[in-house]
């Protein structure tokens, strides 16, 4: 019985009871860490809250409209058309439109490929 035990200890490696304790110099560097960490957000925080909000609602335009500046009798086709793509250029409410319209069409045009070669959804 006693050499059976000395062969299962040469196998099996005891471990202590307890986790090894870091020395003194690696928990005085994890202090500084955590002192640094928490005066960085002391001090940053007043700044990051210290920003002007968002404004909510858009506010007017500073800048005068096109049309204003030319007479419609003397408007060629080629400035109307540059009158209007920049109305659709400076409205954001457009933007967000046009971008819906064109994944709409986009997955139309994929459901309708689909349905072409027989796949069903």
């Amino acid at each position: 019985m006693q050499a059976l035990l000395t062969t299962l200890e040469e196998f099996i490696p005891v471990s202590p009871p307890y986790p090894p304790v870091p020395f003194n110099g690696e928990i005085r560097f994890m202090k500084n860490v955590a002192l640094v960490l928490a005066a960085g957000v002391i001090l940053f925080a007043p700044r990051a809250h210290a920003q002007q909000p968002r404004a909510t609602k858009r506010a007017a335009d500073p800048k005068p409209p096109i049309e204003d500046v030319s007479s419609i009798a003397q408007m060629t086709p080629e400035m109307w058309f540059y009158i209007q793509e920049n109305r659709r250029y400076d409205d954001p409410k457009q933007m967000v439109r046009r971008k819906a319209e064109f994944k709409a069409v986009q997955r139309q045009r994929r459901i309708a490929a689909m349905q072409w070669y027989g796949f069903s959804n």
